[in-house]
């Protein structure tokens, strides 16, 4: 199941780069958890990366003064599977109960599409947008 969710998922982006087509385009079973935060990162931080056996996201933001800084942080300290849901919760750790991820970031958006256990036990697909709930607090990552 997880190889089925990633291969559609790659198959998915892969589409997405070709044809050029908005990520806001998604089946009615995806839904997306929608918080605002004042700026977020992905405007301000570049070379976005997520390891994804520890669920840390890393990447590059400036500070106020311009200056590059290279931070990282957890995403189970912010989100959290809400039955089957992705959603911001500090502390949330979501990673040991979504077996599937993958994750898309362009220099507008930076997006998390998961697979997650709900309480009956079956896996559920859901999306978050990452620059929602993470910000770029003068050079380091954080979570409010």
């Amino acid at each position: 199941m997880k190889t089925t969710f990633l291969s559609s998922v790659v198959l998915a982006l892969c589409a997405l780069q070709v044809s050029g087509s908005p990520i806001e385009e998604r089946s009615p079973s995806v839904q997306k958890e929608v918080r605002e935060v004042d700026g977020g990162f992905v405007s301000t931080c570049t070379d976005t990366t997520v390891n994804t056996s520890n669920v840390v996201l890393t990447t590059t933001c400036r500070n106020a003064a311009g200056d590059p800084i290279t931070s990282s942080i957890s995403l189970n300290s912010c989100i959290a599977n809400a039955n089957g849901q992705v959603v911001f919760r500090v502390g949330g750790n979501f990673a040991n109960s979504c077996p599937g991820r993958a994750f898309l970031f362009t220099s507008t958006s930076a997006e998390m599409f998961a697979q997650c256990d709900n309480d009956s036990g079956q896996l559920v697909s859901s999306t978050i947008d990452l620059n929602s709930v993470f910000t770029n607090n003068n050079g380091i990552l954080t979570c409010p």
